[in-house]
């Protein structure tokens, strides 16, 4: 009963999307470096798990007493299929009648703007950048640096008249992408970049034709182009934001931070119960 607002109140709960999302249990690891895709990335964070907190972010979307979500962009290090997970997860929010609120102090990212392109408001710094430029993928191949070091890889897979799909190994015994292979990750691009699309196209009303239009001019490296290309509605300095906030924060209107929500249990350490077999 203590946790129901006022008659005619608003109650907004202040968020930071930012960090490494992850699927098992968090952990403190025993160096500050980690070898994840980016070589030497400083990890002195706890991860955050997706199931935890995409079952908060229902939960929210859920309870009456909530009105609203006001999101700090970071940087968020996520895979496009967590990506996919978390902006579902903030679509169900909005999609409960319930209002986003985002501000970004620095540049986002193409993969960043896809996490928050349904929101109802979308704020920048002056001078910040929305780096919507579509999708790339970048593959090494090393058979050059395996011939200078005079080693040879056996490869044993399927296929057919010297032709094979199973492209995992070709980095290691061709010097160059095979027709096969390009073949492959064209389809995969092209199947994340419809996915891309569609998620941008959230902030046009879903309209593909306009998005593909203007991810094609992309990036925007001035603060005016984003908003008069409509990416973002409005530039405002952090102090301005937060007085903007605090604009909204009076006996109508309560803000909480993220952080300071009650979780006796936050973290999922089981995913199965103990008495049944598991498969690793």
């Amino acid at each position: 009963i203590f946790n129901k607002k006022a008659m005619d109140t608003k109650k907004l709960i202040r968020i930071k999307l930012s960090g490494h999302f992850i699927e098992e249990k968090p952990f403190d690891p025993p160096f500050q470096f980690n070898f994840d895709f980016d070589l030497f990335i400083k990890n002195d964070e706890r991860g955050i798990q997706l199931r935890t907190w995409i079952d908060e972010i229902d939960k929210l979307a859920k309870d009456d007493n909530i009105d609203g979500l006001i999101i700090d962009m970071g940087f968020v290090r996520a895979g496009m299929a967590k990506r996919i997970e978390i902006r579902d997860a903030l679509k169900r929010f909005k999609n409960s009648d319930k209002e986003i609120i985002v501000y970004a102090n620095k540049y986002i990212s193409n993969l960043d703007y896809f996490l928050i392109a349904m929101a109802d408001k979308i704020f920048i710094n002056v001078m910040s950048e929305i780096h919507l430029a579509g999708l790339k993928l970048q593959i090494p191949f090393i058979r050059g640096l395996l011939d200078t070091l005079y080693i040879v890889p056996e490869v044993f897979r399927v296929n057919s008249d010297g032709k094979s799909y199973k492209t995992a190994a070709d980095p290691l015994i061709n010097h160059k992408m095979s027709s096969e292979m390009r073949e492959n990750y064209g389809d995969l691009l092209s199947d994340r970049y419809d996915l891309f699309i569609e998620g941008i196209s959230l902030r046009f009303e879903g309209n593909i034709e306009k998005t593909e239009e203007i991810i094609d001019e992309g990036p925007y490296l001035s603060d005016s182009d984003v908003i008069s290309i409509g990416l973002a509605d409005s530039i405002m300095y952090p102090d301005q934001f937060d007085e903007y906030i605090n604009s909204l924060n009076d006996e109508k209107v309560k803000i909480t931070k993220w952080k300071d929500i009650d979780r006796s249990d936050f973290y999922v350490h089981e995913w199965a119960p103990p008495e049944k077999n598991k498969i690793a």
